[in-house]
């Protein structure tokens, strides 16, 4: 539930106080341990934000921090997160955004589900002393493909086929493969940013709106 930013509570349980508190950075720190972490998928902060999490020891090779809004202040927005296999020893996490179905124009008389739905939002929105705009998110925090090394080779562990494994990455072009040290490049002019640290390999690309992601040059 909690963001890295948001694990500061050093205040001790009560019922055990002398029970250790593990704050944001030791988590972190925790995690990049496992390589196949590849993100933590968070709210709290009822903000749409996306964080690279590189590993500056390069024992992994990092992940995503992905928060989200929630269905209680403006935008009242959700997430799909899809794990896709790239098939040259890259992943992508494919990051949807979703609205919910409740109109626009809200009737204050109208008491169905999709009425409430659209009452709560028109509140969120006119939440007063809130910047409504304040949660949606910049737009690399929105609708992006997430780039990142595999943490195994996934054809070895059964997770993919030997077709798959060999099928051409649209839109990657400059991906290495898992054994490489560079970060993972994402290619192409949607690329709106880079996280990577020492041996991070981490890259964000933003999904263009109303078309496929990354098949265009797919020969199927």
């Amino acid at each position: 539930h909690f963001t890295i930013g948001t694990m500061t509570g050093a205040i001790p349980d009560p019922a055990r106080p002398d029970e250790r508190r593990y704050e944001g950075p030791e988590l972190v720190a925790f995690l990049q341990r496992w390589p196949n972490i590849v993100a933590w998928v968070n709210g709290h902060t009822h903000t749409n934000t996306v964080t690279p999490v590189p590993d500056p020891s390069g024992r992994t090779n990092g992940f995503w921090e992905i928060t989200t809004a929630s269905h209680v202040d403006f935008p009242e927005q959700a997430r799909i997160v899809e794990v896709v296999d790239n098939g040259d020893g890259t992943l992508s996490l494919m990051c949807t955004m979703l609205e919910h179905a409740a109109p626009a124009a809200v009737d204050p008389d109208d008491r169905s589900p999709l009425g409430l739905a659209g009452l709560s939002r028109l509140l969120g929105a006119n939440d007063l002393g809130v910047d409504p705009t304040a949660r949606l998110g910049r737009v690399e925090d929105l609708n992006v493909e997430l780039g990142l090394r595999a943490p195994f080779d996934l054809r070895a562990a059964g997770l993919t086929t030997a077709a798959d494994a060999n099928a051409p990455t649209p839109g990657t072009p400059g991906a290495t493969d898992a054994s490489g040290g560079a970060p993972l490049a994402v290619a192409g002019a949607a690329v709106v940013a880079v996280g990577a640290a020492a041996a991070g390999a981490l890259a964000l690309r933003r999904r263009v709106v109303n078309q496929p992601v990354d098949n265009s040059d797919d020969p199927s």
